[in-house]
């Protein structure tokens, strides 16, 4: 394994050491951004309380209110074409 290999891979552990440290903190901030605090409007998103920089939503409703951005979609099998018979 060369250094650069070797630094990469702890670098990557150390990320994961503070995602899993901070993630339920991480968390716990998120559910008060969207029930009492500035994100109270934000709804029907799916967003990551470690990835994504949900702090900042309220100050970007045109991209957060986007209808693909943030979301999931369900596709039925008829939307392509498919069926289940």
């Amino acid at each position: 394994m060369q250094i650069a290999e070797i630094i990469a891979e702890v670098d990557a552990e150390c990320r994961l050491r503070e995602v899993r440290m901070l993630g339920p903190e991480k968390a716990a901030r998120l559910v008060v951004y969207l029930t009492v605090g500035e994100g109270r409007d934000v709804t029907g998103k799916l967003i990551s309380a470690v990835w994504d920089r949900w702090d900042s939503f309220h100050r970007h409703p045109k991209v957060v209110g986007h209808k693909d951005v943030f979301t999931l979609r369900r596709i039925l099998p008829e939307e392509r074409n498919l069926s289940l018979d």
